[in-house]
């Protein structure tokens, strides 16, 4: 079973207030891109690394990997130390062989596309060209650039998860958070609601931070900016936070992409993430442990809790 990584690297950082490819950030001096392209070679099980870059800028982004030495299987200090074998106890194949063969990280970049799932779709063509039709029998590892401290332990409890059958596997983390679902307040139930407390501030209740933080009701602050009302409050101890990487078997992830590609046209329109278009498909999707270190950086202060952790390793191990 032959194991390939698309790392995401085509944002362009609008949350993140960066002028350039959010990829691009520096994280101990380094690019986030570097830092998650090292961590998918230094895992010991990943034999190919597709990168999706910005359209326009694929020859920079080759010539930043060519600069910097990628650990490989061989050399990881976090390497596999034997082949692990997976239990058939998925839906999905029966249980594979996986390894970390000594030898060289086979790299592409590609360009990326209008949105984050076409950007992906690209990624995968090109792991699927590069394998052939041979590829029914390979998994796919898709991360995002922005999380580059993801441990090597995490890649490999989702390749093992993947090598015992079942087709889709996501890192993933309790939520600490109370999430409460929220709608939006008219003008006329602003007021009346405003009558009810006597005056009195309300706090919008955060629903999802990364669309709160991308024009919502509540990154406001003023008054006239609107306020939401709770609709419902979830059992948090039901609910897990996402993380990447995020793999899948081969052959489901490229049906899935080419099922909903009509959808991957606009972002408002978009899967939120990969998993989700192989739920959409109708397979199981199953969780691993993540890790606190896994962290997505979308705003700055993500990049300065992220220089922390970078800092001292025992932190979020």
């Amino acid at each position: 079973m032959r194991v390939a990584a698309v790392v995401v690297a085509a944002g362009k950082g609008t949350r993140f207030g960066s002028r350039d490819a959010k990829a691009l950030e520096r994280l101990s001096g380094e690019p986030l891109l570097v830092h998650s392209a090292r961590a998918m070679a230094e895992s010991g099980v990943v034999d190919r690394i597709a990168i999706v870059a910005p359209a326009d800028r694929i020859e920079e982004f080759e010539g930043i990997l060519r600069a910097v030495p990628l650990g490989r299987a061989s050399d990881s200090p976090e390497k596999t130390a034997e082949p692990t074998k997976g239990v058939a106890d998925g839906p999905g194949r029966a249980a594979e062989t996986i390894g970390g063969d000594a030898g060289p990280i086979e790299i592409d970049v590609v360009g990326g596309g209008r949105t984050r799932q076409e950007s992906v779709a690209r990624g995968l063509d090109r792991v699927f060209e590069a394998y052939g039709p041979d590829a029914s029998s390979d998994c796919v590892l898709i991360h995002d650039a922005a999380r580059p401290l993801v441990p090597g332990a995490v890649i490999r409890r989702v390749v093992d998860a993947l090598a015992a059958g079942h087709p889709a596997v996501v890192p993933a983390l309790p939520v600490a958070d109370t999430i409460k679902r929220v709608e939006r307040i008219a003008d006329g139930g602003r007021a009346r609601l405003g009558a009810s407390l006597g005056g009195s501030g309300a706090g919008a209740a955060e629903n999802e931070s990364e669309k709160a933080g991308s024009g919502g009701a509540a990154s406001g602050g003023e008054a006239d900016a609107g306020l939401e009302r709770v609709v419902e409050t979830h059992d948090r101890t039901l609910l897990r936070a996402m993380q990447t990487p995020q793999g899948f078997h081969l052959d489901a992830i490229l049906r899935a992409h080419r099922d909903f590609a009509e959808k991957g046209e606009e972002e408002a329109s978009a899967a939120p993430d990969d998993a989700a278009l192989v739920e959409a498909a109708g397979l199981p999707v199953v969780l691993v442990r993540g890790s606190e270190r896994s962290m997505k950086i979308t705003r700055p202060i993500d990049l300065a809790i992220a220089q922390l952790l970078a800092d001292d390793p025992s932190l979020g191990a």
